[in-house]
C-alpha cells in the first residue's frame, strides 16, 4: 500500500513542478507583454508632449516625427492591452491548476505520512505484544519447579 502511494505521491509531484513551471512560463510572458505595453505608453505621452508644446507655441520640427509615432503607438498599445487580458487570464487558470496540483499534492503526503504512521504504530503495538508474551513464557518457565 505504502509503495503505491509513494508512486502516486511521485507522480504528483512531477505533476506540480509541470503546473509551475507553466506558470512561471506564462508569468514572464506577461511581464514581456507589460514591459512592451509600458514602453508604448511613454513612447505616445512623449509624442503627445511634443504636439502640445507646439500647439502651445512652441514650435518644434518633431511634429509630423510625433504624429506618426501616435499613428504607429495607437494601434500597437491595442493589440498589447488585448493581449496583457488575455494572459492575465492565461496566468489566473494556469495560478488555479497550480495551486490544485499543489493541494493534491499536500493531501497524498497527509495520507501517506498517516499511514506510515499508522503502520509504525501497529508495529510497535505487534513487538510490544511479542515482548510480553516473550515475557510471560518465561515467567511461567521460572514458576516451574
Amino acid at each position: 500500500m505504502s509503495k503505491s502511494l509513494r508512486k502516486i505521491l511521485q507522480l504528483r509531484e512531477m505533476d506540480k513542478e509541470v503546473c509551475r513551471l507553466k506558470l512561471a512560463t506564462e508569468c514572464q510572458r506577461l511581464n514581456e507583454l507589460d514591459a512592451a505595453f509600458n514602453a508604448n505608453q511613454m513612447e505616445k505621452e512623449d509624442a503627445s508632449l511634443i504636439i502640445f508644446r507646439e500647439i502651445a507655441g512652441d514650435v518644434s520640427e518633431d511634429r509630423l516625427a510625433a504624429e506618426g509615432v501616435l499613428r504607429l503607438t495607437e494601434p500597437r498599445i491595442e493589440k498589447l492591452n488585448e493581449q496583457l487580458k488575455a494572459q492575465q487570464s492565461k496566468v489566473a487558470i494556469r495560478r488555479e491548476l497550480y495551486l490544485e496540483s499543489s493541494i493534491k499534492t499536500a493531501q497524498l503526503t497527509r495520507l501517506l505520512s498517516d499511514k506510515e504512521q499508522a503502520l509504525k504504530e501497529v508495529e510497535v503495538r505487534r513487538q510490544q505484544s511479542a515482548l510480553d508474551d516473550w515475557f510471560n513464557n518465561s515467567k511461567r518457565h521460572d514458576a516451574k519447579p
